[in-house]
């Protein structure tokens, strides 16, 4: 978005609140990802990340890619970032 005008510093700050408030609206609604049984074993299986296609290693921590939006579709396992 691009505003000009006498007050855009007033605009500006109006955007950051209501963008910061969205974002800890998102935070508090964190739903731990319920995993099939299916999906669980392959996680646990999983020797390689998804994205990159490099193998883990011990200092590695493993992520389930999935959807934020939706937290319902698991997609792969990859390197947390």
């Amino acid at each position: 978005m691009t505003y000009r005008g006498h007050d855009a510093s007033k605009k500006l700050l109006e955007c950051l609140l209501r963008d910061a408030h969205d974002v800890q609206n998102r935070l508090q609604s964190i739903k731990p990802l319920n995993l099939s049984e299916r999906e669980e074993t392959s996680f646990k299986l999983a020797d390689k990340c998804c994205l990159c296609q490099k193998h883990f290693t011990a200092s590695d921590k493993k992520a389930a890619h999935h959807d934020h939006n939706f937290w319902k579709i698991y997609w792969c396992d990859s390197h947390e970032l």
